[in-house]
């Protein structure tokens, strides 16, 4: 006896390769918009310290993961000229925000 064969559509999310199966169920972890430009300012939420925007994400790059970054310092002069860099996921997650009006 000739065993019956149910034809099932193949969702779509399956057809793709294996790196592409897996990326199908993640949301977008970036974006072409960036939510700070050059010279703005910046507080960090936890420590209250102030900083201005030195690069973006377009222009600065972590080499070894290929990370996008951003470039930043701090706005007090007396506090050195320190740049510091950050993934652009940590610094648009929440714990920078825009200083407007300072």
């Amino acid at each position: 006896m000739e065993m019956l064969r149910r034809t099932v559509a193949t969702p779509p999310f399956l057809n793709l390769s294996w790196p592409g199966r897996f990326l199908a169920y993640l949301p977008p972890l970036w974006s072409n918009e960036m939510k700070f430009t050059v010279n703005q300012k910046v507080r960090h939420l936890r420590t209250g310290t102030l900083y201005i925007i030195i690069a973006t994400p377009e222009q600065v790059r972590y080499e070894p993961l290929r990370q996008r970054c951003y470039a930043y310092i701090p706005s007090l002069v007396d506090t050195g000229y320190r740049i510091w860099v950050r993934p652009e996921i940590e610094m648009e997650d929440g714990r920078f925000i825009l200083a407007e009006g300072e």
